[in-house]
């Protein structure tokens, strides 16, 4: 089953750790340069110990390297030497929220929007917060207002649809997976004009940080597809239980509804593999890039991120494998079988679903 093998947990289980760790001097990305910038932060704040946004910068650096406890400790300095630093009790929530302390962050987001109510991403990271509590319906009227305002910020979006997912309500989420897939679209566009052009100017440091942006939408889009996809594997799953015990249903009807929730489902994971190699390519651009800059390490860490990435396609030639062997399309099970493991020779459970298909 698809649920069984697939349901993604990326937000499901844990908070969507990039948004959290944003902050800090974002230019800075390795741990030894960033851990020099805190102690010349240290440096400052001790020949100037009241001033807050030192110990709010320094604070964003120690998150970055994952020093919370740490990071915590120089935000409250912050708010000690100014009690309406919004910004600073915002972050202090998210870092709350990567130390699983919902409660706590649920107070500290609080505050940040009394003290600043036109600071909407606050209400999207209540809305998380909420969604952690189970609190789903109050997390989508938060997530809704975050939303209103921030429009393409895609980590609202997902973190609505796992809401509605958890109040059953699978239709309202496929239609928001729908805008998640339009609006990375338009990101990825608009981003890559952006890298032909400051690649024309000669700027491959802003090309590279524009990299790392339209990435990371192509993995919001190819996500999306596939979670319309699980979306439409548990319809199904509901209206087979459901239906086939009540005899006062069409037999033939619950065959036509079951065959359509394929057929969708099957579309979505056939959208999956035709924009991958797009990925791959986008990977390879970036990769050109950074060697042309002789960025050694980062090349290496892309290279390996690339890998990883890759073997989820695997994971979708077995998903759709499995859907067509309920469909008795056993021959084509088979061949998306045999893909699968092509991809990743090492994925028991891709053997697993060609014995089944067989």
């Amino acid at each position: 089953m698809l649920l069984i093998f697939f349901q993604s947990n990326a937000v499901a289980n844990y908070p969507q750790r990039s948004f959290f760790y944003q902050g800090g001097d974002n230019w800075l990305n390795d741990s030894q340069v960033i851990q020099e910038a805190v102690d010349e932060y240290d440096k400052v704040i001790k020949l100037k110990p009241k001033i807050p946004e030192f110990h709010f910068r320094k604070a964003l650096n120690l998150k970055k390297l994952g020093k919370f406890q740490e990071a915590l400790s120089e935000l409250d300095l912050a708010i000690k030497y100014r009690q309406d630093y919004a910004e600073a009790r915002y972050e202090k929530a998210k870092i709350l929220v990567l130390m699983k302390s919902f409660k706590k962050a649920l107070v500290e987001i609080n505050k940040v929007i009394d003290y600043r109510p036109d600071f909407y991403f606050a209400y999207g990271v209540k809305g998380y917060i909420l969604y952690y509590l189970d609190r789903y319906k109050q997390a989508i009227k938060f997530i809704d207002k975050a939303i209103k305002n921030n429009a393409g910020y895609s980590d609202f979006y997902e973190i609505k649809v796992q809401a509605l997912k958890q109040l059953g309500r699978y239709e309202e989420a496929l239609l928001v997976f729908d805008e998640i897939i339009r609006n990375e679209a338009e990101h990825i566009r608009a981003g890559l004009d952006r890298i032909d052009y400051l690649k024309s100017l000669g700027d491959y440091n802003e090309a590279t940080k524009t990299y790392h942006i339209i990435l990371d939408s192509k993995v919001r889009q190819i996500r999306g597809y596939w979670e319309k996809a699980v979306i439409y594997e548990v319809i199904d799953n509901i209206i087979r239980y459901k239906e086939l015990s009540d005899m006062r249903k069409v037999f033939s009807q619950i065959i036509e509804i079951v065959l359509s929730n394929r057929k969708k489902e099957l579309e979505n994971l056939d959208m999956v593999i035709k924009i991958y190699p797009k990925f791959g390519e986008l990977y390879s651009d970036y990769v050109s890039v950074l060697l042309y800059q002789g960025k050694v390490r980062e090349v290496f860490y892309s290279l390996k991120d690339m890998y990883i990435r890759h073997l989820f396609l695997s994971r979708v030639h077995m998903a759709k494998a499995i859907s067509l062997a309920k469909q008795n399309l056993h021959e084509k099970a088979l061949v998306e079988c045999d893909k699968s493991i092509k991809i990743n020779p090492y994925c028991h459970e891709c053997y697993y679903a060609k014995g089944r298909a067989i």
